[in-house]
């Protein structure tokens, strides 16, 4: 077997034009996030071993997070690749721009398939503007209320960079009033465990009685 180490390539690039960060296969994810951040932008794709793992190993492997949940993973921002084939020949996928999108999606293959189409030498992925503290919509809503309608409201409003979902809506308003579909979730889960505990004292009943 080969193995190859792609350590030393570690350079990293912002265009804060393009919001997207040129990053060679031996940088660190959490050294993009930091080199991001100068120019105010953030890269969303956060596995657990951020600190320590490549941008090359987590387009091998398509690594997610915690973020990947609300952001999506690592593919969703990946908008070219530099790859080294099996004959050495190097080619160029995708590139900064919107519109570097011609032929097929040879990206998406790429991505996740850890190293047995190609090697990854570079990557350049888009970022989203940076996000300073937090800010907390908090809404009380009629049972009848057109939540798709609310949401869509909501998200005109909403800086690029700042995406929401219905469920987060819908969660926060919950827990801010305890009323509506929370509760009455809360209520069938307990009515579900109550039933299933009496099911079974009706079942050990039945065994130990016919023992």
């Amino acid at each position: 077997g080969i193995v190859l180490c792609l350590e030393r390539m570690t350079t990293i690039e912002v265009d804060p034009a393009t919001r997207t960060a040129r990053a060679q296969a031996g940088a660190l994810n959490a050294d993009i996030k930091k080199v991001a951040a100068t120019d105010g932008l953030w890269y969303p794709p956060d596995p657990s071993s951020y600190e320590i793992s490549t941008i090359g190993g987590n387009v091998a492997t398509n690594a997610g997070g915690l973020c990947c949940v609300k952001y999506g993973v690592t593919v969703d921002y990946i908008m070219g690749l530099q790859v080294v084939l099996a004959d050495g020949r190097l080619i160029e996928l995708g590139g900064p721009r919107i519109k570097d999108v011609a032929g097929l999606n040879l990206i998406k293959l790429l991505v996740g398939s850890e190293g047995t189409l190609g090697i990854v030498t570079e990557a350049v992925a888009r970022a989203f503007a940076g996000i300073e503290g937090f800010n907390e919509i908090q809404l009380q809503l009629a049972p009848d209320a057109d939540i798709d309608r609310v949401m869509a409201e909501i998200n005109r409003t909403l800086p690029v960079g700042w995406p929401q979902t219905t469920e987060e809506i819908v969660s926060s308003t919950q827990s801010v009033y305890g009323t509506g579909l929370g509760v009455l979730t809360s209520m069938i889960t307990g009515f579900a465990l109550i039933a299933a505990l009496i099911a079974l004292v009706v079942v050990a009943t039945v065994v130990w009685a016919s023992l």
